[in-house]
């Protein structure tokens, strides 16, 4: 019989032959074959078992099928460096048992650089560029080569790392990807041609350290969450251009830290949500330009959400289901468009108590179409240029700011509400109603144009569901510079007095139910040009009349705007100009 002992001895044999011995393999010429066992000390190629050193400045060549090691050090010592290049074949960094475990490590703590043109590097573990404080990691994938690392792959893990890819490469991660890992490092991956990276987990720029993303062609997939900026010391960039698409489920733009992306063209599409400054004291920017085309056919982009987020688009789409400003209390979340198209279902400025939400248009140019609903909530700060427009395509307009100084940009807005159904859209009236008095349009909620009926019919129905006049108990009311209504379309008053200086009407239909329609013919003094506005328009009106009187040629009996008219158009007019011009134009 056996006893306790033999058995005990028995499973330690069973052990050690189920172990291999590791042991180590010295690169010792300048240039060679990775296969002849002659460059090599001991005097083999490496196997399965074998931890692998390139250290001497020297260049190991891969180009045939069947070669192995389980962890490859290139420039282990600070002084070291180690060069492989493979230009076919196929090289499998992985333990002989167990499996999952081997590594590829280019820069220890010295220098190291992988090219490969061709061929398969398959790693059962993780790839390391740059791993320790002062190292530095360079890997080139170009050609047809393929990269496949089962688990992590670290570029610039405390040192300084840095991946290019090209032409019809591909790289596989099967769970993260770290660009710039610990706080010291740096790292940088550049994507360009037809390669194709895909990381089937996560992807973080910036994770603690420095890090950046250059992509001007090639497919690039990230499966989860792709983040830029990750901890309060990271800072991550991404450019997007050329022809580069890059896909993920979710993207956050400064989680804790700092990050910008930049986007001139190529495409970006995400499937669930877009955040810009996630954390408190986060700082997230998103630059929208040229030909760059953002899409989410179900997402939301998120625009601060605790954080400081900034989205500026001055060209390029953005094709998206919800956009949100400021998304917590203490956020702060602006979106700026000078240019390009936005295509949104759903925009909501300021949409949580307590948080900052700015949406300005500062060019005409900007493209701004809604297809379900605008709201403005209590936080919200709305800005725009004259002859800016946002067309409400079957889209409700909410309106629940109780500060009109806030939301100057509505005086010089139009609004072009139209469908292709037979839906009617809900407008929600905020002004004080204090009568047919020009007073009305000042700080008071005022509309440049609502034009109701465009390219296809307009029907849309004044609410006053919210209370945007905490201080008056009566109904509230809509003033509107210019009021155009298209043919076959419909205006709703609901009850509710509307006031206009201009109206079009080319064959709609108004619908009163006990509201009125009425116009203000009355205009401030100094709106000379009777647009309800006093700006440079006006002004320039003025100058041409300054210092004149009756006879002059340059008279203007309506420049003449003091108190007690005195026929001459001079300082005591301009005073009673600027005193206009303050309170009848964008602060």
């Amino acid at each position: 019989m056996i006893n306790k002992y033999e058995i005990i001895i028995i499973i330690i044999c069973a052990a050690s032959f189920a172990t291999p011995i590791m042991a180590d393999s010295y690169w010792q010429v300048s240039n060679g074959n990775w296969g002849n066992d002659l460059n090599w000390d001991p005097a083999s190629e490496p196997g399965c078992s074998t931890y692998t050193y390139i250290n001497n400045s020297g260049t190991a060549e891969i180009t045939e099928d069947g070669e192995t090691c389980f962890h490859l050090y290139l420039g282990y010592s600070s002084s070291d460096i180690g060069n492989v290049y493979m230009t076919g074949g196929s090289l499998t960094a992985e333990a002989c048992t167990p499996s999952n475990t081997g590594k590829e490590t280019i820069g220890r703590y010295g220098e190291g650089t992988f090219t490969q043109t061709a061929g398969i590097n398959s790693i059962g573990y993780g790839l390391t560029l740059g791993s320790s404080l002062g190292s530095s990691g360079t890997y080139e994938l170009s050609g047809t080569g393929q990269l496949s690392i089962n688990r992590l792959g670290w570029v610039g893990y405390h040192g300084t790392g840095e991946f290019i890819q090209s032409e019809q490469s591909t790289a596989t991660i099967g769970q993260v990807l770290y660009i710039a890992s610990e706080a010291d490092s740096k790292g940088t991956y550049e994507l360009s041609d037809d390669a194709q990276l895909t990381v089937y987990n996560d992807e973080y720029i910036g994770y603690r350290g420095t890090g950046a993303f250059t992509q001007t062609g090639g497919i690039h997939s990230v499966i989860d969450y792709f983040i830029l900026g990750h901890e309060s010391s990271g800072d991550g960039s991404y450019d997007l251009s050329g022809t580069g698409q890059l896909t993920a489920k979710y993207e956050e733009v400064g989680k804790s830290g700092t990050a910008v992306f930049k986007h001139s063209d190529g495409t970006n599409n995400f499937d669930v949500t877009l955040k810009l400054a996630v954390d408190s004291n986060s700082e997230g920017t998103y630059n929208l330009s040229g030909a760059g085309q953002l899409t989410s056919t179900t997402g939301s982009e998120l625009i601060g959400i605790r954080g400081l987020g900034t989205f500026i688009q001055t060209g390029g789409t953005n094709n998206t289901y919800q956009i949100c400003l400021g998304n917590y209390s203490g956020s702060n979340g602006t979106y700026t468009i000078s240019g390009g198209d936005i295509n949104v279902e759903n925009f909501t400025v300021a949409s949580y108590d307590g948080s900052i939400g700015t949406f300005n248009i500062t060019h005409p140019d900007a493209n701004v179409t809604v297809y379900n609903q605008l709201k403005i909530r209590s936080g919200s700060i709305f800005t725009a240029v004259p002859e800016s427009k946002i067309y409400m395509t079957g889209s409700n307009f909410i309106n629940q700011s109780i500060d009109p100084n806030k939301v100057m940009g509505l005086s010089n807005l139009e609004f072009i509400f139209q469908s292709s159904s037979e839906d009617i859209d809900f407008f929600e009236v905020a002004g004080e109603d204090i009568g047919a008095t020009y007073l009305g349009f000042n700080k008071n909620f005022a509309l440049r144009t609502l034009r109701v009926g465009d390219v296809n019919t307009g029907k849309i129905r004044l609410i006053d569901s919210d209370d945007n006049q905490p201080n008056s108990t009566e109904a509230e009311a809509l003033y509107v510079t210019n009021l155009i209504l298209g043919a076959d379309s419909s205006l709703d008053l609901n009850g509710l007095n509307l006031y206009y200086s201009y109206f079009t009407d080319m064959g709609g239909i108004i619908i009163t139910n006990g509201g009125n329609l009425i116009q203000v013919t009355s205009f401030a003094p100094g709106d000379f040009n009777e647009n309800n506005q006093v700006d440079f328009l006006d002004f320039a009106i003025f100058g041409n009349a300054w210092r004149s009187q009756p006879g002059d040629d340059n008279w203007n009996d309506r420049c003449n705007i003091s108190e007690t008219a005195d026929n001459v158009i001079n300082e005591l007019d301009l005073t009673v100009f600027c005193e206009n011009w303050f309170d009848w134009t964008i602060p």
